[in-house]
């Protein structure tokens, strides 16, 4: 029968076929959705956690749900109860966590002021920096090219996802430099330059040739098999 216990998140899969619920006792609890109105129905699966569990969502595809942590970590399960992921990199809490809509990207969002892109399987992608307080929330476009978050700094910014986006900018449509940095809410994170142990920096690489080097349109894209030396594909 359903535990007296005080549950602190539910999410059910988009097919309706499974429920997962999250509690006090630091339990996550997947369900037979269509069980649950029974007088009384019983888990498929518990998991016992060490940390206090906070949310819990579907991927889209129903294939698996994440649950995030007060350890500021997400981990993905299958539909046996089994972890395949874990997101590792927040320093301090995570606020929020969402899917992209082909299931094949998480995007977090946390206290330590930035928010994450990530590949499904737990590898980092891209850490976005330029907010200057707590991000509360980060969400993908239905077609998965951006990402909006917005922030305890009282900003909103839309980031791109992927280096190759940023090169079409240069390239395609002709923007340059500083007019590309601050348009339309296209600013890009501004950090160090990538050294060939951290392959996450693709897109300070090109701001750094854009914005410093001055390196323009096509002259830029010849440079691509330097940016191969840092991880960007």
């Amino acid at each position: 029968k359903i535990p007296k216990v005080n549950f602190t998140s539910i999410d059910v899969s988009a097919d309706e076929k499974y429920a997962v619920t999250l509690s006090e006792d630091s339990v996550i609890r997947l369900w037979d959705a269509n069980a649950l109105i029974k007088p009384t129905p019983k888990p498929l699966k518990e998991i016992k956690i060490l940390y206090a569990l906070e949310k819990v969502k579907f991927v889209p595809d129903n294939s698996s749900f994440a649950v995030q942590n007060t350890n500021n970590v997400i981990i993905l399960y299958n539909l046996k109860g089994e972890q395949i992921a874990e997101y590792v990199g927040h320093s301090d809490p995570i606020y929020d966590f969402n899917f992209s809509s082909d299931s094949k990207q998480l995007v977090s969002s946390s206290f330590d002021k930035t928010f994450r892109l990530w590949e499904i399987n737990g590898k980092l992608i891209y850490n976005y920096t330029l907010h200057k307080a707590a991000v509360g929330k980060a969400q993908f476009s239905k077609d998965g090219k951006y990402i909006l978050s917005c922030s305890d700094d009282k900003t909103a910014r839309l980031m791109p996802t992927s280096i190759e986006m940023v090169l079409d900018k240069i390239n395609k449509e002709k923007v340059r430099g500083d007019v590309f940095e601050l348009s339309q809410g296209y600013v890009l994170p501004k950090q160090k330059i990538a050294s060939k142990e951290n392959t996450n920096q693709g897109i300070d690489i090109v701001l750094n040739k854009i914005n410093k080097e001055k390196v323009r349109g096509d002259i830029f894209e010849l440079n691509e098999k330097e940016l191969k030396l840092y991880g960007v594909k």
